[in-house]
């Protein structure tokens, strides 16, 4: 599928890597959310994979005149600056972006995957992907769209978020599709920035991409959406 790489501008001046694909009329919207090194090239790639699914994508840098610090901080709470430019950007999508509105989901990595969790519950997505987040608090999930989640079982960041975000979303008969891979780690999907601190800390620590699961877990998030959207 032809696809069109471009960058824009949100409403808050929210600098937004955009891949559109080649289709007739409205597609369904994805909004891709970086990991706390922000937007890199592997987050890119990612755009570019959901639009190869016929899906608009936009991944907006979150970190674009804001903190590192600040930017975890909103995730931790679940509220926050960042919060309000993702609404911004997702409001973009369905109206000069050319998304359909009533078709928009979440893929979140790490503080992007908390993020789109905690958006998920608010009617914010028709779906949401999440790869290594923290679950919200458990009342909250009661009102959560349909869940595709993916974790590493050798995850020292995250632990047991996975086994408690699926224990929750099924006692409240969410539909949802949680996995934990054995042999993977934190930030299995994406590579951190070559130099970054928290790049370097992974690198030392033995966690970072694993290609086997990267392909699995999209497999699943992409057959997910499709689903669902």
């Amino acid at each position: 599928m032809t696809i069109l790489d471009t960058y824009v501008v949100s409403a808050l001046g929210t600098p937004i890597y955009v891949v559109r694909p080649d289709v007739a009329g409205p597609a369904p919207g994805v909004v891709i959310l970086h990991e706390a090194w922000g937007l890199t090239e592997d987050v890119k790639s990612l755009a570019r994979l959901a639009a190869a699914s016929g899906w608009v994508a936009a991944a907006p840098d979150l970190l674009a005149g804001y903190s590192r610090v600040r930017a975890v901080r909103d995730a931790a709470r679940g509220h926050g600056p960042s919060f309000h430019r993702i609404s911004k950007v997702v409001e973009w999508l369905g109206t000069s972006g050319g998304a359909d509105p009533a078709r928009t989901a979440a893929i979140g990595l790490s503080m992007g995957a908390t993020m789109a969790l905690r958006l998920g519950t608010r009617g914010q997505f028709k779906v949401v992907a999440a790869y290594y987040g923290f679950t919200p608090p458990e009342e909250e999930l009661a009102t959560s769209c349909p869940v595709v989640a993916s974790y590493g079982d050798k995850d020292w960041l995250v632990r047991d978020q996975g086994v408690r975000l699926k224990k929750c979303l099924d006692a409240y008969g969410i539909p949802n599709d949680v996995v934990s891979y054995p042999d993977a780690g934190h930030s299995f999907l994406a590579d951190p920035p070559s130099g970054h601190v928290a790049g370097m800390m992974t690198q030392f620590l033995g966690i970072g991409p694993s290609a086997e699961a990267s392909e699995d877990a999209w497999s699943r998030t992409s057959g997910f959406l499709s689903r669902h959207l």
